[in-house]
């Protein structure tokens, strides 16, 4: 099938940025700021006037970056090569292939060894970055598969990693007029919790006299009205105890109700609390119960999709699993860039983590395409073609998730063009 001049234009300037030789493109922003990458997938985004057949090869190449972060111009390359050399007839023999290859690469991957490899495959998404790729294998390095990664913004320049000790809440206080130290945060040790959605005047009461007659400061996390808020600064200027409100009005909806079952369970076995203008930090002692409702946790964790995150996450949060990176730059466009490999990076890291990697995708698909007939060979080969036929060395390493996920997402869009391909021929006189 025919693929129309303007397409190819849009797929070659965006395929042009595959590999070490792949060039430099410059992304001009509407503030006056210039940015120059090598990421596809960014420049697939800032193409102007693109058409319908490439807008669907960019969609593959967004959906391979959410699931693995890297080889998203793999992507369209493999799929407009599909689109190039095939019909509509050869899909059934192509799907075959396909999981021919994929059974290959799973009987060849290798584990990643964390303190050999980890760099390395950190390396290859950042686009041979030390500076992204460093402080991500050291927060790796330390958290694993598990653990749950913050990206911030931070105001210098340059990537560093903060591995947070205790439970990490990214709610802060409602006002500061709170803060006890000086450094503009609310510190206390062994405190009662009040927790609840929707907090009126008359339901804090009692917690309130509770905690005065204890001694003990209170921590109120919910929602409360202004007039609630307005009485624990009364109550603490007259030194009727000490409090701080942690407002989840704007929390996500649908992490609610775990969120506060979970703060339930851990507030008995709390030993110190900081809280910020914008996050909470809890330190605590592991109980009995505790680990018990940690364990029940992880054997939930068996559903699939959103859900399934979420519970990763939570356990994240009580085994202190969780890291705050925080990304820097000289201008506000560069900063966008740098916070998109720095994601990507984490997400191709991990993912070879979990299902091991081979040496160099381009290569490896070439190689095994060697056993294909040739047109099918012609189209498995054009990623080391591309790159500059470089034999890998141990340093080159590709995370096999991200290779099988690639020839699926080019495979899915190849075929929706070349099913309803009367669509995209062009007539040319």
């Amino acid at each position: 099938m025919k693929i129309d001049k303007k397409t190819q234009k849009q797929v070659d300037l965006v395929v042009g940025t595959l590999g070490p030789k792949g060039r430099l493109v410059t992304i001009d922003y509407k503030n006056n700021e210039a940015v120059c990458t090598k990421d596809g997938f960014s420049v697939a985004y800032k193409i102007q006037d693109p058409t319908h057949m490439f807008k669907l090869l960019r969609q593959a190449s967004k959906k391979q970056v959410e699931e693995t972060g890297d080889s998203s111009t793999s992507v369209m390359l493999l799929a407009s090569e599909m689109v190039k050399r095939l019909d509509r007839k050869d899909l059934p023999k192509l799907k075959n292939l396909i999981g021919w290859i994929t059974a290959t690469i799973d009987a060849e991957r290798m584990p990643v060894d964390v303190e050999k490899d980890l760099f390395n495959v950190a390396m290859i998404p950042a686009n041979s970055d030390e500076e992204i790729a460093r402080p991500i294998t050291e927060a790796i390095k330390h958290n694993g598969v598990d653990g749950h990664y913050i990206i911030e913004e931070k105001f210098d320049a340059g990537i560093e990693y903060e591995q947070l000790t205790g439970y990490y809440l990214n709610l802060g206080m409602s006002d500061p007029f709170f803060a006890n130290t000086a450094t503009g945060s609310c510190v206390f040790s062994d405190p009662v919790f009040f927790i609840k959605d929707q907090i009126t005047l008359s339901e804090l009461s009692i917690p309130a006299s509770q905690a005065a007659q204890q001694h003990k400061p209170l921590v109120v996390i919910g929602s409360c009205s202004e007039e609630c808020v307005d009485a624990m600064k009364q109550n603490q200027l007259k030194g009727i105890g000490s409090y701080v409100h942690i407002d989840t009005t704007y929390f996500p909806q649908n992490k609610k109700a775990d969120l506060f079952l979970d703060l339930q369970t851990l507030s008995s076995c709390v030993t110190k609390i900081d809280i910020r203008r914008h996050a909470t930090l809890i330190e605590f002692k592991k109980t009995k119960e505790l680990s018990a409702y940690i364990q029940r946790l992880k054997k939930s964790d068996k559903n699939s999709g959103e859900e399934k995150n979420q519970v990763k996450e939570r356990i994240a949060r009580f085994e202190s699993k969780i890291c705050k990176i925080k990304v820097g730059s000289d201008s506000v466009a560069g900063l966008s860039e740098k916070k998109d490999h720095v994601e990507d990076t984490i997400l191709s890291t991990l993912s070879a983590l979990r299902e091991g990697y081979v040496p160099g995708a381009g290569y490896e698909l070439y190689r095994i395409s060697k056993e294909l007939p040739w047109k099918y060979r012609k189209i498995f080969s054009s990623v080391w073609r591309k790159v500059g036929r470089i034999i890998p060395d141990d340093t080159i390493i590709d995370s096999a998730a991200c290779i099988k996920s690639q020839i699926k997402n080019a495979f899915e869009v190849a075929s929706l063009i070349l099913n309803s391909q009367k669509d995209y021929i062009s007539v040319e006189k």
